[in-house]
């Protein structure tokens, strides 16, 4: 065989081709990885060449597309040839991440030498990439040692380890490569390869089963990034285990952030806990020592506690409508009344900025292609979010995410009817899955799209549920139970998806089934829930006139415990005292008096709380907020609602906080009497709970 050496994008390209099986377009691999026709022509040359070395031939029709031809014996000798290969052409991010996995897997210490032969490049360019690692890990509590004749080490504690790896993985490995056991790694690069070497994805697969079983009994459903997230950081725990990297302490702030809600929830679910943590001992093929089962219950306890507070963003999406009004502007499209582009925004910025903050790094593979589709949004977007947060060094990848919410809203008021049944899943975010199912309506209208699920419920859904699975990720499932695009869905991916249809059984598009009948009944039960969720927030709903005298240093923070001794006579809440604490903390985080009004919002969380409640309280006179600056309001909203809340019960909270950003609504709080704020609420409620139940998510 021909000593021929495939660089990265090589790699890519015939795992491309392993893993479509029938014709893929030049283009199409182009807008895949981020680069131009031309480029893709000449990385052809050299893929032919190894090829036709291995007695494997590159199959090019005109006008359809190239394919691998060869046999199921061929194929797994081609994986097994490539995974032989170092792929080069590294990039120097690629290259200090693979110096760091390197340092992050080794006891002792390394040579500079061997990292230079091991990467193909010069000592002072493996120096010099050095030099910014350690800038890195000192940001992250770690050390970088190098001394002549020594060699190089990273000390630091292995909770801060494991913290910095599991990031790492986070940001830079595609999530398929987690979920998907068979996914050939190679092929995707080095940098990846090495990174997944830190876990063992079998007990990965092992791990997530054992987290779907006792799915029913948990506390609440985890997010599919930290379903994901909590998987990874186990695996990742034990590998290290395995591999003599042991836990000894667990720093103090890990139990710091889960302080004020540990006895909470150590109460009422750690018979749950226990039996999750129990299941998964028993799974491993190791005896763990009593700090690494500490560390196990702690990641698992966090993961279930840090929800998302509905009612802590008000501030942040303030920002965001701003941002839509501007953009708005340009565009010509009401995006302002689209309902569900702000809320999509909001969960995805929230964190988004949070790793901005964190100075860590974003990736978004999509990004060449969101700048050709939507160049002139994405410009627009650049320069208004700019003037708004003039903090914040916004990157291009995040620009391009916040670029694909506003896309997919500007496809969702050109929107066609849609019908049929197919099944999305989108690892990318809110936006990025709305623009798949806009654009799939938009373009096979005769396809009804069920609803947007997690990778990890779709691979677990029986087949007569669906006809086809729509993905932006590999799944671990049959090749031919799903279909790949783009959240973009190209002209390319179209013709693609066409042809996937023209595939299937016809009799596998039935009018009426039972698959049908219970998702209606889960449809409706879901309608149930959300309905009775906004009725309890309307019925509970009152306006207190405060006519306590008070003097004029009085603060609405110092009359709070009167404001709350209704709620506790009416057995709102059970203590007034630990209520009142924690909305002066709140206080202090930055309460919000709501911009061109009289009114302050306060509101909280807490154990002490029984129900969900929204109360206006009106004072005789304007009254300080607090005693620290002048402010004062004449109308204080106060939200409460218990610390551990269902999903429907946070969703109609997060859309009453939203109302707040309208102006009708503050008009209305100020000015209004209790039934015509109770009728503007429920009328709101009622078009947004129709708006979702339109998109079925």
């Amino acid at each position: 065989m021909i000593d021929i050496t495939l660089s990265t994008r090589q790699h890519k390209i015939i795992d491309l081709l392993i893993k479509q099986k029938s014709e893929i377009t030049v283009a199409y691999i182009a807008d895949l990885l981020g680069t131009s026709g031309r480029t893709i022509h000449r990385e052809l040359i050299g893929i032919e060449q190894y090829l036709h070395s291995l007695h494997i031939e590159l199959l090019k029709k005109s006008g359809i597309g190239i394919r691998i031809q060869a046999s199921a014996e061929q194929v797994e000798y081609l994986k097994q040839q490539l995974s032989h290969q170092n792929p080069l052409e590294l990039n120097a991010e690629e290259r200090k991440i693979i110096i760091l996995c390197h340092l992050l897997n080794q006891h002792e210490p390394m040579k500079l030498f061997s990292l230079s032969h091991e990467l193909h490049v010069t000592m002072p360019t493996i120096s010099s990439d050095i030099d910014d690692i350690e800038t890195t890990l000192n940001k992250r509590g770690l050390k970088l040692i190098r001394r002549r004749g020594y060699g190089i080490k990273i000390i630091g504690s292995e909770f801060d380890k494991r913290q910095y790896i599991g990031m790492l993985i986070t940001t830079h490995v595609d999530e398929s490569l987690l979920i998907n056991e068979d996914h050939f790694i190679n092929a995707n690069g080095v940098m990846e390869a090495h990174l997944l070497s830190f876990i063992d994805r079998s007990l990965f697969q092992t791990l997530e089963r054992i987290l779907w079983s006792l799915q029913d009994k948990l506390p609440q459903t985890l997010s599919q990034q930290r379903y994901t997230q909590l998987i990874l950081n186990i695996c990742l725990g034990i590998s290290r285990f395995k591999n003599d990297f042991m836990i000894t302490t667990i720093p103090n702030r890990s139990h710091v952030d889960a302080h004020n809600q540990q006895d909470i929830t150590k109460q009422q679910y750690e018979h749950l806990y226990e039996q999750l943590i129990s299941e998964l001992l028993h799974a491993i093929p190791v005896e763990l020592s009593r700090a690494e089962i500490i560390y196990l219950q702690e990641i698992v306890e966090l993961a279930f506690q840090q929800q998302d507070d509905p009612l802590d963003r008000l501030e942040l999406a303030s920002t965001i409508v701003k941002l839509t009004r501007r953009v708005q502007k340009y565009v010509e499209e009401p995006l302002v009344e689209d309902p569900t582009l702000t809320d999509g925004l909001l969960r995805h910025m929230r964190p988004a900025i949070e790793r901005i903050v964190k100075k860590i790094p974003i990736r978004n593979p999509m990004l060449y292609q969101i700048k050709k589709e939507y160049g002139h949004l994405f410009s627009i977007i650049q320069t208004e979010i700019a003037k708004l947060l003039p903090q914040l060094l916004i990157p291009d990848e995040e620009i391009g995410y916040i670029t694909v919410h506003y896309g997919a809203a500007i496809e969702r008021l050109k929107q066609l009817p849609k019908r049929a049944r197919a099944v999305l899943v989108c690892t990318s975010g809110i936006g990025s899955s709305k623009l798949l199912n806009v654009r799939i309506a938009q373009e096979f209208p005769q396809i009804e799209l069920l609803g947007h699920y997690t990778w990890y419920e779709a691979a677990r859904m029986p087949h007569s549920d669906y006809d086809i699975i729509i993905s932006t990720v590999d799944l671990p499932i049959d090749i031919k139970q799903y279909i790949r695009l783009s959240p973009l869905v190209t002209d390319d991916e179209i013709v693609k998806l066409t042809s996937f249809l023209k595939q299937l059984d016809k009799k596998n598009f039935p009018s009426t089934t039972i698959t049908e009948k219970t998702n209606s009944i889960q449809r409706l039960q879901q309608l149930q829930q959300l309905t009775n969720a906004s009725l309890a927030i309307i019925d509970q709903f009152q306006v207190i006139h405060f006519e306590d005298k008070y003097d004029q240093h009085a603060t609405v923070l110092h009359l709070l415990p009167l404001l709350l001794q209704k709620l506790y006579n009416d057995g709102v809440i059970k203590e007034i005292h630990s209520v009142v604490e924690k909305l002066h903390k709140r206080e202090e985080q930055g309460s919000i008096v709501i911009p061109d009004s009289q009114i302050a919002l306060l509101h909280t969380r807490s154990r002490s709380i029984n129900a969900p409640i929204v109360i206006l309280y009106r004072f005789q006179q304007p009254i300080l907020l607090n005693e620290n600056d002048s402010i004062t309001v004449e109308h204080t909203l106060l939200m409460l609602a218990p610390e551990q809340l269902d999903k429907s019960s946070l969703e109609i909270l997060s859309e009453v906080s939203a109302m707040l950003l309208i102006d009708e609504m503050i008009t209305c709080l100020q000015n209004g009497n209790p039934n015509e704020i109770q009728s503007f609420i429920s009328s709101h409620l009622e078009k947004f709970i129709k708006q979702k139940f339109e998109w079925r998510d």
